[in-house]
This record gives C-alpha cells, sequence and structure tokens, in this order.
C-alpha cells in the first residue's frame, strides 16, 4: 500500500474538480494520479470531516470481483475513517508502554511510545523526550526511533518502589502531548538468579529434618509410608450457675414476683 502498487490495480474514480484547495490543518488521505484529494479528513475541536471528492467509490466491489479480486484496500480506509467519525474522544496522540508493570531491581526495561496525529496516522520524525521518577529523583530516558510512529528507550530498572514514567512528544517545535506509566520495581533478590530445583540440598535438609525428598512422580508413595498417630484432645468447660449471690437474689425476686401475680389472680 506504501508504494502504490495496489492501488494502480483499482479501476478509476472519477472527479469533477478541475482543482480543490485543502482546508489548512487537514489531511489528504487518497490523491488522484493529478494530485487532487480524493478522500480527505478534518479535525479541529470536537469536529471531524471525512470528504469524499470522487465518485464511482459505490462500484468498487462489484468491479473488483469482477475481475477475481477484493476491494478490501478501500473497504478498509473507509470503515477505519468511520471508525474514527464514531469515535467520542481522539485517541491519546502520545502513548507509553511497558511489557509489563512489575520489574526487579536491575531489570532490562524496554519502554515503547507510539504517537499519532489527529488523523490517528503513526507520525514519525517526532522528538520524544521522557523521564523516569523515583525516590531518588528524575532520571533521564533517551528514545530512538523504531519506525512506524513507535519509539523506544532501554532502561535499567533503579530505585525500588514506585516509579512512573513521564514522557513528551513534540513535532517541528509544537507540543504534540504528553503520557504518564506507573511501574513498580521490586528489591534485587539473589534466590530469583537461579528458580530451579536442587535434589542435593532437597535431600540434606529432608535427612536433618527427618522428612523425605522425591521427584513429583513419587508423592503417592511418600504419603503412604506416613503412618500418622491420631492426636486426642479434651476440652472441659464449667459453668458455676450460683456463684454470685447477686443472681441468686435476683431469681427468689422473680419467684416471688411470680408467686405474687399468681395469688392476685386467683391462681393460687
Amino acid at each position: 500500500m506504501d508504494d502504490g502498487a495496489d492501488w494502480q490495480q483499482l479501476p478509476a474514480v472519477y472527479s469533477g474538480w478541475s482543482r480543490l484547495d485543502v482546508k489548512a490543518g487537514a489531511g489528504v488521505l487518497v490523491r488522484s494520479e493529478t494530485g487532487q484529494p480524493l478522500i480527505t479528513a478534518y479535525h479541529s475541536g470536537r469536529m471531524k470531516t471525512v470528504a469524499l471528492t470522487g465518485s464511482g467509490w459505490h462500484r468498487m466491489d462489484m468491479l473488483m470481483k469482477g475481475v477475481g479480486r477484493d476491494n478490501r484496500l478501500v473497504r478498509t480506509i473507509l470503515e477505519n475513517s468511520l471508525r474514527w467519525l464514531a469515535l467520542q474522544e481522539s485517541i491519546r496522540p502520545v502513548q507509553v508502554k511497558v511489557e509489563k508493570r512489575i520489574f526487579q531491581a536491575g531489570e532490562e526495561m524496554v519502554i515503547r511510545v507510539r504517537v499519532y496525529d489527529d488523523l490517528l496516522q503513526p507520525l514519525d520524525h517526532v522528538r520524544v523526550d521522557g523521564i523516569i521518577q523515583s525516590k531518588k529523583g528524575p532520571a533521564k530516558l533517551v528514545f530512538e526511533s523504531a519506525g512506524d510512529g513507535q519509539y523506544q528507550s532501554i532502561h535499567h530498572a533503579g530505585t525500588p518502589g514506585d516509579n512512573r514514567i513521564v514522557v513528551h512528544a513534540s513535532y517541528q517545535g509544537q507540543e504534540l502531548g504528553s503520557d504518564t506509566l506507573g511501574v513498580m520495581i521490586e528489591p534485587f533478590n539473589p534466590e530469583f538468579l537461579n528458580t530451579t530445583s536442587n535434589p542435593g540440598l532437597l535431600r540434606s535438609i529432608a535427612r536433618a529434618t527427618g522428612g523425605k525428598f522425591g521427584p513429583p512422580d513419587s508423592l503417592a508413595s511418600i504419603l503412604g509410608s506416613i503412618n500418622p498417630s491420631p492426636i486426642r484432645e479434651i476440652q472441659q468447660t464449667e459453668w458455676q450457675l450460683l456463684g454470685s449471690l447477686w443472681i441468686l437474689i435476683l431469681i427468689i425476686i422473680m419467684l416471688a414476683l411470680e408467686w405474687f401475680i399468681r395469688k392476685r389472680s386467683g391462681m393460687l
């Protein structure tokens, strides 16, 4: 698509305009052989516009199928244009990403930044500046272009704790935007350098502690050799109901009150 070979295979699109002047800030997505704009997009604030200044787009599918081919090229650009028009909020022009959010101190961090223009097209030749902020202060990040609007910086995780990556992008002296991403850096732990099992050490620990060691497939035999002795536990709780004088007095008062009520009611 970049070299124009696919576009050369498409049927002709006709335009009745001999000359079109594109509004400042608009992006021309497709031009004719004479340089006239055929598909133009414009974005200003909350207003978005896509203009098709040629005729015959609706015949593309039928004509391409007639020669045993498809019309994915034009269909894709039109579908992406509709998707862009339907977006209620524009995609952030500057996006920073990392492969994961938790790193170990000293581990290599690959920080990637993607930059888009107002038409959601990757933007090259952009200046990207960044820092990573930690408890010890900011550290500068140097970004290099990776093509297709992507830029990357390789940084070794330093100060443990919460770190924040802040990037800014500018194009021809104009600020495009910024983005921030938080990452967690854990302290360096030598045990994580080699996480494979050490059978010799595990056997020594088992002998010293009176335990058993074996591979995972020997779990059934290990459990079968264990003869646990039952443990019995007896719990005894005692309640002393009349241990308090006030409780005894309360019971006597309640019995006397019951007798008085029964006497007055003629039940005695």
